[in-house]
């Protein structure tokens, strides 16, 4: 058996005597692992922005209580990347996107239902078109996760929006900057 750009070619010999559905069964088995990949990885980013969310509200309800300032941040950085040195995402940078993600949706289950259907580049670039303090997404008129559909112009676009497409025809937002 050998794949070529997609199709599967399939040789049956008398010592192999393979079943004549063996490609429908492999193209099944391999639909089921595509599947449960891309579930996995929504999952996955799903709960990092959640994770990346609750540090940002953690973050801004301090410096709004206790008028923590940027020393705080650059030094939770640093500390954080020092306790989890595989991990990328505790940069100086990253933790005050992550300050303003929090601000710009400040009710989690919204974090939790839309925002966390996008990729982490998705929303920082949707922050950066946004400006910190001048919007807040919970007062934007969206359907739902599965309406949900980002046009941010500029440099970067959305996948959807790259391929000129509308998933699930629900409205768009567009950030244009």
């Amino acid at each position: 058996m050998s794949e070529l750009s997609g199709i599967i070619i399939v040789v049956n010999t008398p010592e192999l005597a393979l079943p004549d559905d063996y490609p429908h069964l492999l193209a099944e088995l391999k639909a089921q692992i595509r599947s449960a990949q891309w579930t996995a990885a929504r999952v996955v980013n799903t709960q990092v922005i959640e994770l990346y969310w609750a540090i940002g509200k953690a973050i801004l309800d301090r410096q709004n209580a206790a008028g923590w300032g940027a020393k705080v941040i650059d030094q939770l950085a640093v500390d954080l990347s020092l306790a989890f040195p595989d991990s990328k995402g505790f940069s100086r940078r990253n933790l005050h996107y992550m300050r303003r993600l929090a601000e710009a949706w400040p009710a989690p289950a919204f974090v939790q239902q839309a925002a966390a259907q996008m990729p982490w580049g998705h929303l920082m670039v949707v922050l950066d078109k946004l400006g910190v303090g001048e919007h807040s997404f919970d007062a934007w008129p969206i359907g739902g996760p599965e309406h949900l559909v980002w046009r941010v112009t500029g440099n970067r676009q959305t996948e959807a929006d790259a391929h000129g497409r509308r998933d699930g025809g629900g409205p768009c937002l567009g950030l244009s900057g």
